[in-house]
C-alpha cells in the first residue's frame, strides 16, 4: 500500500540520517595520521612526524597551540601541513586560515594541493572563490597563501602557519632573506592573529638566528 511505501522511504531516511551522523563522529574523532592515508591513499601515514600531527590535532579540538617545529628536508613535512589545513577546515569550515612559505610559485603550488586535498576529503568549497591566493569554503572560512614578500590579509585569522620561509642554507644565511623573514613574521601573520590564534611555525634550521631561534629568544615577545 501507499502508506507502507512511505514508512519504508522515512525508515531508509531515518537510517541513512543515523549513518551520517556516525560517519561525523568518527570523522570527528580521526587523528590527522590517520586521515591522510584515508584522503590520500598512495601515502602511509607519516609515522614519523607523529609530534607534528598531533600539533594539527589539538587545534582541531578547539586548543589554542603555538609551537616551532624542526624538521630536516625531504621528510614529507610539507604534505602533512596540507592535509592538516584540509582536515581542519573540513570540521571548521568558518575558520579563516593562513599558510606562507618563501616565495610566491611555492605559494600556488600549495594552494593547488591544499585544495586538491579538501576536494579530495569533501569540503563543501564555494566555486567563486577558488584562485590560488586564497580559496574559500561554502561557509565563509578558507585559506590565504601568501609568502614571505607578499600580502597578508585585512581579516584575523584562527591559524596561521609559517611553511619553510627559507628556500635554503644560503638564504637561511642571508641578513637580507632573515631580515625579510622576520619584517612578515611581525607585520603580516602576527598582525592578523587575535589572542586566540594558533601559530605553527615549521622549517629547517640552517643556523642560530632564524626564525624559530629568534622566537626562542624572545624577538617577537612571550
Amino acid at each position: 500500500s501507499s502508506a507502507a511505501a512511505i514508512a519504508a522511504t522515512e525508515l531508509r531516511a531515518l537510517k541513512a540520517e543515523k549513518l551520517r551522523r556516525l560517519e561525523a563522529e568518527e570523522r570527528a574523532s580521526e587523528t590527522l595520521l590517520e586521515y591522510v592515508p584515508r584522503v590520500s591513499p598512495g601515502y602511509l601515514a607519516p609515522e614519523h612526524l607523529a609530534r607534528v600531527a598531533e600539533l594539527f590535532d589539538r587545534i582541531r579540538r578547539g586548543e589554542r597551540v603555538r609551537a616551532c617545529v624542526s624538521v630536516p628536508t625531504q621528510h614529507g613535512k610539507t604534505e602533512l601541513v596540507l592535509h592538516g589545513i584540509a582536515q581542519i577546515l573540513g570540521q571548521h569550515p568558518t575558520w579563516p586560515v593562513i599558510y606562507s612559505t618563501y616565495q610566491k610559485e611555492q605559494t600556488n603550488e600549495k594552494s593547488y594541493r591544499c585544495r586538491a586535498i579538501a576536494r579530495a576529503a569533501g569540503v563543501d568549497l564555494a566555486a567563486d572563490r577558488q584562485n590560488l591566493s586564497m580559496w574559500r569554503t561554502a561557509a565563509g572560512g578558507g585559506c590565504l597563501f601568501t609568502s614571505v614578500d607578499g600580502p597578508g590579509s585585512g581579516q584575523p585569522a584562527a591559524l596561521g602557519v609559517i611553511d619553510d620561509p627559507y628556500k635554503n642554507r644560503e638564504a637561511a644565511l642571508s641578513e637580507a632573506t632573515r631580515r625579510s623573514v622576520r619584517s612578515h613574521m611581525s607585520s603580516v601573520i602576527l598582525q592578523r592573529g587575535q589572542e586566540g590564534m594558533s601559530l605553527l611555525v615549521i622549517h629547517t634550521r640552517w643556523c642560530d638566528p632564524d626564525l624559530i631561534g629568534e622566537i626562542e629568544d624572545g624577538a617577537f615577545g612571550p
